[in-house]
């Protein structure tokens, strides 16, 4: 199913849940990894496309919402300058599923699904007194490609486009935002870190997948530069499964 805008796919969407990736064309390979992999679990992922030539790749894959603005449709590398653009993406998208009641978890293209995992989400953001849940690179700094949050007046004043313009966002990586902005200077939502075991970054599963590789949940394969390198870790451990 394509949705022409996300006002459309709000419209028809029944769930108070939306997992969320976000991606232009030269994301397609890595993103079909990633629903696929959800599938495989019985997680169906909505891909957020920001060109028609993604939209059309994933056509009868998953659902694909039309997201577009003025990118180009290649791969760009990590804090690229068209890089920051498509990441800051994921934000106003959250923005406006915050605003209509909506709990979502965002997943970057570099994700795998390694196991059921949105009961562990749910009660984390239920059961504990947390707006969001998110992974960590380190213990200073928070992963923005895989987070989760639910709707709360703070994750909605937070979330909006007044907010990121009055502090620059755009100086600024969405991830050095988050942390900066968001955590350090104003400390406006409530965070829960996320068991680095069942949903370890790249430098985390690298080191330990021998012990962890079986129950974890989220594999983000991050802490690599360059498509071609991340999708060669991910065929090394296994978790290419187009």
């Amino acid at each position: 199913m394509i949705y022409n805008n996300i006002d459309d796919f709000l419209s028809d969407s029944q769930n108070e849940l939306v997992i969320f990736c976000v991606g232009n064309a030269g994301l397609s390979s890595m993103i079909t990894n990633l629903v696929q992999s959800g599938k495989n679990n019985n997680i169906h992922i909505t891909v957020f496309a920001l060109d028609d030539t993604i939209a059309k790749n994933l056509e009868g894959i998953t659902t694909v919402v039309k997201y577009k603005y003025n990118c180009t449709e290649g791969y760009n590398n990590y804090a690229t300058k068209e890089f920051k653009l498509i990441a800051w993406r994921r934000y106003f998208i959250a923005n406006v599923l915050l605003n209509n009641g909506k709990t979502f978890i965002y997943l970057d293209a570099d994700c795998v699904i390694n196991n059921h995992f949105v009961n562990d989400i749910l009660k984390y953001l239920q059961e504990t007194n947390c707006d969001c849940c998110i992974q960590f690179d380190s213990p200073n700094n928070y992963c923005t490609g895989f987070f989760a949050m639910k709707s709360t007046p703070r994750t909605v004043d937070v979330f909006n486009s007044d907010f990121f313009i009055k502090n620059n966002y755009l100086d600024y990586l969405d991830q050095e935002f988050f942390n900066e902005i968001i955590i350090k200077k104003y400390d406006l939502i409530n965070i829960k870190v996320l068991d680095r075991d069942l949903f370890p970054n790249g430098n985390h599963y690298y080191k330990y997948y021998q012990s962890i590789d079986q129950n974890c949940k989220v594999i983000h394969f991050n802490c690599i530069v360059g498509l071609t390198k991340k999708i060669n870790m991910m065929k090394k451990f296994k978790k290419w499964v187009i």
